[in-house]
């Protein structure tokens, strides 16, 4: 058996055994997910950014998904709550540090642990 990560080179013995972190990792992982109920998006690598409800690769939130998940647990929120809470979990103050940048599980429970 040949190991090769070169999707080119076949052999002369058939297959290639894949050593690369996509099937080794995030592969799997993805099933994972998607076997504890998870919506998976698998795309190809020339993708866009629309395709992944983004309108930037830099975004690494996909707001469309957290707004929609925001309703389904608290069907109560008004739009005015819920543009709040998208803004507060994907925006960062640039006058502080990253460290002292309040975590999205901060906003969530921040109020609770007080308690």
């Amino acid at each position: 058996m040949i190991l090769s990560n070169d999707n080119t080179y076949r052999g002369n013995l058939g297959s290639t055994l894949k050593l690369d972190e996509y099937s080794h990792v995030e592969k799997p992982f993805l099933e994972q997910l998607e076997g504890l109920g998870w919506e998976v998006f698998e795309l190809k690598m020339q993708q866009q950014p629309e395709q992944s409800f983004r309108t930037s690769f830099s975004e690494v939130v996909l707001k469309p998904k957290l707004r929609e998940a925001l309703l389904k647990i608290n069907p109560f929120l008004t739009d005015a709550q819920v543009d709040e809470l998208e803004r507060k979990i994907t925006t960062f103050q640039k006058k502080q540090s990253f460290r002292k940048q309040p975590t999205s599980i901060t906003l969530f429970i921040g109020e609770y642990h007080r308690i």
